[in-house]
């Protein structure tokens, strides 16, 4: 089934008389909640059918029962609601872990009937693996997917299609710019003219190839819009909505500017009647991939939001990373401080006097739960009885295929495993002050090298593209049946700085060197001179006396 939600941000539109009315919040988004809550309080018949959504981001931290017990019962008083139909989890930061505890009391207040289903916002394709492969029932993703930003169409498609997770795609007009507007303009509207949501999508146009290259992809969607009778609007959010794993298209409206809602009841049939044709004109106009997986924007460079400066809020979330840890006095040994370190008397990473930083072999758990432990439950999306259990693997041949297997009882999925271990990996060398540019060795060990060995090649060739540190991966026992893959790694801090003092020591030597050679020599010379003048001398006398 599929859906049109209205994204609400302050301003809010809701249509009872609309059978299905979803709405999608935010705690940030301002006071949107609260005016939800106000109608949903006073309009207790029309909104019985009414599916509320709303996000959660928290700030990095501890994410015990009590913090996040008390982040829901908040979004349900602002909602005058007794439950949260869709609850969407948003992370600033995966070397933080803590995403785990906050999905387990999830589920738990899932269980109670405080929440619906659970949901993610803007999670890459390996960490929503993470979590549909340790068992958390995660229904959707909501990421950005327009014509303009495709990644979500890859990796993020086939693991969605192969679980059951759907995709709730919002930008799929770029801020109104896909819209009849824009078509034929020579340039950007002016500064003041731009919204906060336009100067984002404005940041999608300059890396897909700038706006040129959007005039071309918008004179095309006017023409296949005439033939459909319908708006260039309904053909960009259409073609979104007919995308395999898409359940909705998220459209927002701003009250008093641009309330389209029974228009937009457009976008379903132009969905279904795109042809093949129309579809191969679309794609064959010409555009630079948005760079990096779903939900990057929001943690690395390119910064693609209205700002592009994300630093605050990415700094917090560094900071809250030394919580993990316990740290010695001297501030080089770290540890997780789990029972084994303490019984066996080793430290989960050590920075030595040299610069060096050695990471302990690292597994994939966080506190008590196994990631990777649960076979996917994938069914057709709503439909319970369609539901089977698969787990993937992925196989390297020129381009990488996703293949999922649906034999019985398989857990250990290796590269979700190994995705895991290289987040707690990164957390711990930021701590000691390194980051993975400065790791130059990694050794993995597999326990099921023969089958295994590609996933997590796999994973750790996307982790370290372009860096190449030196590895060695081979196949050995594990202590603990739950885990596919131990991760040990060593990193030299400030490797340029090092060489640069290096270089700087060996001028110095150098030119020490030069200066005991030159009054050596002095010496030298002086001295020669000296014995010189009185062999002359002496010479000289017995000359003399010879004559």
């Amino acid at each position: 089934m599929k859906f049109i939600v209205i994204l609400l941000y302050i301003y809010i539109y809701v249509s009872s008389s609309q059978k299905h009315q979803q709405s999608d919040m935010a705690d940030h988004y301002g006071s949107a909640e609260l005016l939800v809550g106000k109608f949903i309080e006073s309009n207790r018949e029309k909104a019985r059918n009414m599916v509320v959504m709303t996000k959660w981001c928290p700030k990095p931290g501890e994410m015990s029962e009590k913090i996040v017990r008390a982040a829901i019962e908040e979004r349900l008083k602002r909602l005058c609601t007794k439950r949260v139909d869709v609850l969407q989890l948003h992370w600033w930061n995966y070397r933080d872990t803590r995403y785990i505890d906050a999905m387990r009391e999830l589920v738990i207040l899932q269980n109670e009937g405080l929440i619906g289903n659970i949901g993610v916002t803007n999670f890459d394709t390996a960490h929503l693996r993470i979590l549909l492969s340790s068992g958390f029932p995660v229904i959707s993703n909501q990421v950005c997917f327009s014509l303009l930003d495709r990644r979500a169409s890859g990796k993020m498609t086939d693991l969605c299609l192969a679980t059951g997770c759907r995709i709730l795609a919002f930008g799929c007009l770029a801020g109104g710019l896909l819209t009849e507007r824009y078509l034929n303009q020579s340039s950007p509207p002016p500064l003041s003219e731009r919204t906060d949501s336009m100067k984002k999508y404005l940041r999608f146009v300059r890396e897909a190839g700038g706006w040129s290259r959007l005039q071309d992809l918008l004179r095309v969607l006017n023409e296949i819009a005439k033939e459909l009778n319908c708006k260039i609007a309904h053909v960009a959010a259409g073609w979104v909505l007919s995308q395999p794993a898409v359940a909705s298209v998220i459209v927002g409206v701003r009250l008093g500017h641009s309330d389209r809602s029974d228009s937009n009841k457009e976008i379903f049939r132009v969905s279904e009647e795109l042809t093949q044709r129309q579809i191969e004109r679309l794609d064959s106009v010409r555009l630079d991939p948005i760079p990096g997986d779903c939900g990057d924007e929001y943690r690395k460079p390119p910064f693609l939001t209205s700002t592009g400066d994300l630093s605050e809020h990415l700094q917090d979330a560094n900071k809250a990373l030394s919580e993990m840890f316990t740290i010695s006095s001297d501030g080089k040994r770290i540890g997780s401080g789990t029972f084994w370190e303490k019984e066996f008397s080793y430290s989960r990473a050590v920075r030595t006097p040299q610069g060096g930083i050695h990471v302990a072999g690292t597994t994939a758990t966080h506190r008590n739960v196994s990631i990777g432990q649960a076979a996917f439950t994938s069914y057709l999306f709503g439909d319970e009885k369609s539901k089977k259990r698969v787990a993937p693997r992925f196989w390297v041949e020129g381009e990488t295929e996703t293949i999922y297997d649906d034999r019985e009882n398989i857990a250990n999925d290796a590269y979700a495993q190994t995705v895991f271990a290289l987040d707690k990996v990164e957390g711990a060398l930021y701590v000691l002050g390194g980051h993975l540019e400065d790791v130059v060795r990694t050794r993995l060990i597999v326990r099921n090298v023969d089958v295994d060995w590609r996933p997590v090649a796999q994973a750790h060739g996307e982790r370290f593209r372009g860096l190449n540190p030196a590895n060695t991966l081979i196949g050995g026992p594990l202590v603990g049946t739950n885990y596919a893959v131990e991760i040990e790694v060593d990193a030299v801090l400030e490797k340029k700085k090092n060489m640069e003092m290096s270089n700087e020591g060996e001028s110095r030597d150098k030119n020490l060197l030069l200066k005991l050679l030159f009054f050596m020599g002095v010496t030298l010379v002086s001295t020669y001179s000296l014995t010189s003048i009185m062999q002359g001398v002496i010479n000289r006398k017995n000359g003399k006396g010879r004559r």
